[in-house]
């Protein structure tokens, strides 16, 4: 079995965007699809924190909605990843 079988799938997932997980894997149960669907929001968060960091994404205003709110999901899920990075030994503490 895999070490990271989410990791797998959202990569699968990207290059055959037309086939269902199970079709690309009829081993596919529920938790490891949600598992996936969890690694791939992961993966978009810290797209977009890379994007954030080199300047070609600003953060939007707090009028400005439901971009306002998934930016700010975003900032959770940073920090969130950053402590798991620390618990790890895998970045240095501030």
């Amino acid at each position: 079995m895999l070490d990271n079988e989410p990791l797998l799938d959202a990569v699968l997932y990207d290059w055959f965007p037309n086939a269902t997980p199970g079709e690309l894997d009829d081993s596919l149960d529920l938790l490891r699809f949600w598992r996936m669907v969890e690694a791939k929001s992961a993966m978009a968060a810290e797209d977009e924190r890379r994007r954030f960091m080199s300047g070609d994404s600003k953060p939007p205003k707090p009028d400005d909605g439901e971009r306002f709110r998934q930016h700010q999901r975003n900032a959770a899920t940073w920090a969130r990843h950053d402590e798991l990075l620390r618990q790890f030994g895998l970045m240095d503490e501030d």
